[in-house]
């Protein structure tokens, strides 16, 4: 597919760009579940601090109290992980092949990126993803059970590791992860606008 965007637009970025835009457009309704759970999961908040007070240290009965609380609202709570976990493998092909590809090996990007297959030389897409990220971070739903600690943890340290990551990986896949960030952010937007 790739291929293909490369032969009608003749820019490996381009393919790239126009990749992620199938990519992400195939995975809307997985991620519009995804977020619309986790929204979901954010007006229940003050229940489960309820709860938690109500149970204290009895784990157990407060786990069954949420998961009755969960069903009887219909919010699942492994929905906002879902999208994720299917993305996951697309990475990791979508890495081999930008990693492996003959085809990229020194495609420019553009400016100071002369090879997609090669990670940035100057760490500038990492740093515009991680800003990206944490972007998106702060129009994303904290998950439900998540103590302020941890909360602040997903926040920034989310953003700052996976810039870090993606220091050493190819600038076509950053340059893919970059791009369904900012298309997330927008959709994100969009249904929190629908929700409101």
């Amino acid at each position: 597919l790739m291929a293909w965007f490369h032969e009608v637009f003749g820019h490996w970025a381009i393919a790239i760009v126009m990749l992620t835009l199938v990519l992400k457009l195939a995975l809307l309704p997985l991620t519009h579940k995804s977020f619309v759970s986790m929204q979901k999961m954010q007006v229940l908040r003050p229940q489960l601090t309820e709860l938690k007070e109500e149970y204290g240290d009895r784990k157990e009965e407060f786990a069954r109290a949420q998961m009755a609380l969960f069903k009887r609202e219909g919010v699942s709570p492994l929905g906002g992980c879902l999208p994720m976990l299917v993305q996951m493998p697309i990475w990791f092909a979508l890495y081999q092949t930008i990693y492996s590809s003959v085809e990229l090996f020194n495609a420019p990007l553009g400016a100071w990126i002369t090879d997609l297959s090669g990670p940035d030389p100057y760490y500038i897409l990492p740093v515009i993803l991680g800003i990206l990220m944490l972007v998106q971070q702060m129009f994303t739903p904290t998950a439900a059970g998540m103590d302020e600690t941890q909360a602040k943890m997903m926040k920034y340290g989310m953003p700052v590791m996976f810039s870090f990551f993606m220091v050493a990986l190819p600038s076509g896949l950053v340059l893919y992860i970059m791009v369904n960030t900012i298309l997330t952010v927008f959709q994100n937007l969009y249904i929190r606008r629908q929700m409101a």
